[in-house]
């Protein structure tokens, strides 16, 4: 059995943190299936944390089943320019120094929220934020800060 990736295991735990672990464990498993860690191996990190997005609106009361996650997956016809939320979020794990603790938990994106859409691989139309910023808690286990990055942060590197 091969082993269970460190991206899997932060979804699984961004999971665990929304619907609850003994939910999920008692849909999934304590560890997130096989399946599930092949869908997010071969799926580009800033999908994943697009699709995290879509299934936090979509699956309000009860976490998502594998095909509602992969239908939040956004599907890639052209290669075009980075999203704000993928940029933020290079930005804040490239520049600051943030605990595995910050990088697992929910960040929170803030400011004029203009939707931008894409379609999903079963067709359905997906609303993704367009956020000013994003405030990433501290951590009270290692003691960082909090952390506030804007877009007008990205001028220098990714939005340049």
């Amino acid at each position: 059995m091969m082993a269970t990736s460190r991206r899997a295991k932060q979804v699984w735990k961004r999971l665990m943190s929304w619907y609850g672990a003994p939910v999920i464990a008692e849909r999934f498993g304590a560890e997130p299936p096989s399946d599930w860690c092949e869908l997010i191996d071969r799926t580009p990190p800033e999908d994943v944390e697009t699709a995290l997005i879509a299934v936090r609106r979509q699956c309000v009361t009860f976490p998502p089943t594998l095909a509602q996650f992969e239908a939040c997956i956004p599907e890639r016809r052209k290669v075009g320019p980075k999203s704000v939320v993928s940029m933020l979020c290079e930005h804040a794990v490239t520049h600051l120094r943030l605990c595995q603790h910050q990088l697992m938990r929910t960040w929170n994106y803030f400011g004029p929220l203009e939707d931008f859409q894409s379609k999903s691989r079963s067709g359905e139309v997906i609303k993704h934020p367009n956020p000013a910023g994003v405030v990433i808690p501290s951590c009270e286990i290692c003691g960082n800060p909090s952390h506030r990055v804007k877009t007008e942060d990205l001028a220098g590197s990714e939005a340049a």
